[in-house]
């Protein structure tokens, strides 16, 4: 009994040794490595409501490759900006579409931002909608022109994608040579089919409430809409911009974001949503960081081109 009893204390002290050794290993394992698992405080991103779906992937990809979450704010990139200069709440990471609406944040809240890609309005609709068979690039307007089609459109005062449909509808009487054309239309859009953005345009037009949409391409695309491209000197591409605010929580976690969003897996990931990437991102403005420098060239100048 006592020799036993000997063999078993002698096992459990072998194996609390092992135990103890492999513990050890791991620990120096993981010292090696690098690499600290432990998750970081969150980064805020106040983001253009066209790129939830791009967002979607970026954010869960950035979290499992720096284990820095995120909390993502959706919405028109003027409600966004009015964010921080009416409320004084300042994000981590600002992504706009419409140049005109970042540019107006700098110096004051921006040393700087970077255009890394464009979209353009279309015309977009389902195979539901009222003459869904005979609309083409050629007759789009006079089709939504009828008295019995429903148009849907974004506000204005909140979104850059209201602001460009209703500069469009305006300039429709000019382009086509039509008297009345814009304010037909414009009045086949009435107040009960604006939203607030492009994204919940886009639920108008998918549960049936409008026959067609004035949004962007990406969107369309997105949700598997059909549409009709316009012409470029019609409805001419707006740019997106990236920017961390210069009185940002977390700038060092968010100027990681903001890289790994212009890295190639980015890249690939706001292409896969069907946005249009530059070739090579445009920085403008000052106090760069060094992340950033090498991924973009720097510029004064409007570069659209993709």
């Amino acid at each position: 009994m006592l020799l036993r009893a000997v063999a078993v204390f002698v096992r459990a002290r072998q194996f609390s040794l092992v135990r103890h050794w492999l513990l050890g290993l791991a620990i120096v394992l993981q010292a090696c490595s690098g690499r600290d698992n432990t998750p970081k405080p969150a980064i805020t991103i106040f983001a253009a409501a066209s790129l939830a779906r791009p967002l979607a992937a970026l954010t869960d990809s950035f979290q499992r490759r720096a284990s820095v979450p995120s909390l993502v704010e959706l919405g028109g990139s003027m409600e966004q900006s009015r964010k921080i200069t009416d409320l004084g709440r300042v994000p981590d990471v600002l992504l706009l579409v419409d140049d005109d609406v970042i540019t107006a944040l700098s110096p004051t809240h921006l040393d700087w931002y970077v255009r890394f890609a464009t979209n353009k309005l279309a015309v977009a609709y389902t195979e539901k909608s009222r003459l869904a068979h005979t609309i083409t690039p050629e007759n789009w307007w006079q089709v939504l022109s009828r008295p019995d089609v429903r148009i849907g459109r974004a506000d204005p005062s909140v979104a850059p994608v209201g602001r460009h449909a209703l500069d469009l509808l305006r300039r429709l009487d000019g382009y086509y040579k039509r008297s009345g054309v814009g304010d037909t239309l414009l009045g086949r859009a009435a107040l009960r089919f604006v939203r607030p953005n492009a994204t919940e345009l886009a639920a108008l037009l998918e549960t049936g409430e409008v026959d067609y949409v004035i949004d962007y391409e990406s969107v369309a695309r997105q949700y598997g809409f059909r549409f009709v491209s316009l012409p470029d000197d019609l409805a001419p591409p707006v740019l997106y911009g990236v920017s961390v605010p210069r009185q940002a929580a977390h700038p060092a976690s968010a100027t990681e974001f903001v890289a790994y969003l212009l890295s190639e897996d980015g890249k690939r990931a706001l292409r896969d949503a069907q946005i249009q990437v530059l070739r090579t991102p445009v920085a403008i403005g000052v106090n760069l960081p060094s992340a950033i420098t090498e991924l973009v060239r720097t510029a004064t100048a409007p570069a659209v081109a993709p």
